[in-house]
C-alpha cells in the first residue's frame, strides 16, 4: 500500500513538472517564478528516489532501510541533480563543477549520516 501511494505522489510530481514546462513561456514570467521548474524538478526526483527505494526493498526483500534514511538520501540525490541542472541552465557547468559538487555532497552526506548515528542510542 505504501508503494502504491508513493508511486501516485511521484506521478503527480512528474505531471506537474511536465505541465509547467509545456504550458509556461519563461519569456513572459516574472523573475521569481523562474525558480519554480527547479523546485518541481527537485520534488520529482525526490519522490522518484523514494519510490525506487521502496520498490527495491519490496521486490528484493533485502535489508530494510528506515524511511528516514531513504528520505535523507533522496534529499541529497534531488538537490545534487537540481544543482547540476541549474548550473547547466546558467551556462556554468563544467567538469570541475560537477566534481566539486559531488565531493561537497559526499562529505556533507557522510557527516549528516555520521551525526545521526551518533545521536541514536545503542
Amino acid at each position: 500500500m505504501r508503494l502504491k501511494r508513493q508511486l501516485i505522489r511521484t506521478a503527480i510530481c512528474w505531471v506537474a513538472l511536465s505541465g509547467w514546462l509545456l504550458l509556461v513561456n519563461p519569456g513572459r514570467l516574472p523573475v521569481f517564478l523562474l525558480v519554480v521548474p527547479f523546485v518541481l524538478l527537485y520534488l520529482a526526483l525526490y519522490e522518484l528516489w523514494i519510490s525506487l527505494a521502496f520498490a527495491w526493498q519490496r521486490f528484493t526483500r533485502g535489508k530494510q532501510r528506515s524511511e528516514h534514511d531513504v528520505r535523507q538520501t533522496a534529499r541529497f540525490v534531488g538537490l545534487f541533480a537540481s544543482f547540476i541542472v541549474v548550473l547547466g541552465s546558467l551556462g556554468q557547468l563544467v567538469l570541475r563543477d560537477v566534481v566539486t559538487l559531488l565531493l561537497l555532497f559526499a562529505v556533507t552526506y557522510f557527516y549528516v549520516v555520521r551525526g545521526r548515528k551518533r545521536g541514536q542510542p545503542d
